[in-house]
């Protein structure tokens, strides 16, 4: 059996490390009924539930753009799903199509943000589109717009976090990621936080 502790005394208890648990074992499966409360349309991949391993924490949400000019809407969705050959996915929890519906990926852990800032302890909101692919630039539409300032409100709402934990991956990543290309997060992050604030 593997034990835990190569310095130990007679009167040690060992303790098999499979029995041991992670600090926190964190998934969101919450997402879908969030979204639907905020009035998002919602398309969920089959198997979406129990899709990732479990994160340690959320701190936050991370907007990106798929960069994949040209590309129908399912075919970018099983990307997100499945990966690339240099990088398993799912790539993100949340994917933006076209339309302004969003795409439920995985509720566990996703390979959207691995050298940036929080790591992939955030969830991650991959908008579909050619982002700054050179020649082929796209930014979010107007429906990608509106949509992802009222999914990342509902989801920051959820988590008691403030609209400032909403990042670009540009921002927790700065040198290496252009994502999201044309958007200005100050702006972005201001209609999340009007999204945030009950009506009066």
């Amino acid at each position: 059996v593997n034990v835990a502790g190569a310095d130990c005394d007679e009167n040690t208890v060992l303790r098999p490390l499979d029995l041991w648990e992670p600090e926190a074992a964190v998934r969101v499966p919450w997402l879908a009924d969030v979204l639907h409360q905020a009035h998002v349309p919602l398309v969920p991949m089959d198997g979406w539930h129990g899709r990732g391993k479990s994160m340690g924490a959320v701190h936050g949400v991370v907007l990106h753009d798929t960069v994949t000019p040209g590309w129908p809407d399912q075919r970018t969705g099983e990307l997100l799903r499945d990966g690339r050959a240099d990088l398993r996915g799912p790539l993100s929890q949340l994917g933006v199509d076209h339309r302004g519906r969003v795409w439920l990926i995985a509720d566990g852990r996703s390979n959207h943000n691995g050298h940036g800032q929080w790591g992939n302890d955030a969830i991650g909101i991959e908008v579909m589109c050619g982002g700054g692919a050179l020649g082929n630039e796209e930014p979010w539409n107007a429906a990608q717009r509106e949509t992802v300032a009222r999914a990342t409100a509902a989801v920051l709402r959820h988590l008691g976090l403030p609209a400032s934990r909403a990042r670009g991956h540009r921002e927790t990543d700065p040198g290496r990621k252009i994502d999201p290309y044309g958007v200005d997060m100050a702006a972005v992050r201001s209609s999340i936080a009007n999204y945030m604030t009950p009506p009066t």
